[in-house]
């Protein structure tokens, strides 16, 4: 399921938390993305270890693995 949050509050929420936007930019496909923004609960430690990317507003980001698309 992916839930999005009025962006405002996304903004102000990622500080402590991670938030779903925060956390989606982890799924990319893009290989140097999946490498970034590993926090499930605090955003800090992205902070802290150097993982941490910002979300940008209306960011479309391509979800899974290369080749997994068919059945």
């Amino acid at each position: 399921m992916d839930v999005s949050l009025p962006w405002p509050l996304e903004r102000a929420l990622r500080v402590v938390l991670a938030t779903p936007a925060m956390h989606r930019v982890h799924h990319s496909r893009e290989l140097p993305e999946t490498d970034r923004n590993y926090s499930n609960i605090f955003s800090f430690w992205d902070r802290l270890f150097g993982t941490y990317r910002v979300p940008f507003q209306g960011e479309r980001i391509a979800f899974g693995l290369d080749g997994c698309d068919a059945p």
